[in-house]
């Protein structure tokens, strides 16, 4: 498990005008090899990239709406509850997602360690 603060990064400065879509995670996943895996595989994981994608969009456009304007939230209800839903769903998709890959990689490295 990671010993910094997480609400904090040390090694990545923010810049209002940066890539968005850059970050030291995505850049790490950047040299990950999916070569040994088989057309089906890398298809479900891609599957699952996307509709944990879709989810966590989900959550932050109801936390966004939320938070600029309550009274509208109430009115919307039973699609805010699936929208809810969702963003839940996705949530528990990555979390351990998340921890298996940190689990994978302090065994790669101790591995390493070893050698």
């Amino acid at each position: 498990m990671a010993t910094t603060d997480v609400n904090t990064n040390p090694y990545q400065e923010i810049s209002a005008g940066g890539d968005i879509h850059f970050s030291d995670m995505a850049s790490a996943l950047v040299n990950i090899s999916f070569a040994q895996m088989s057309n089906a595989e890398c298809l479900q994981l891609m599957q699952c990239c996307q509709e944990t994608h879709a989810g966590l969009c989900h959550c932050l456009a109801l936390l966004g709406e939320t938070l600029s304007n309550p009274t509208r939230v109430e009115e919307a209800g039973a699609q805010n509850q699936q929208r809810l839903g969702h963003s839940l769903y996705a949530i528990g998709l990555l979390a351990p997602a998340l921890n298996a890959l940190e689990s994978f990689l302090q065994a790669e490295l101790r591995e390493r360690t070893a050698r």
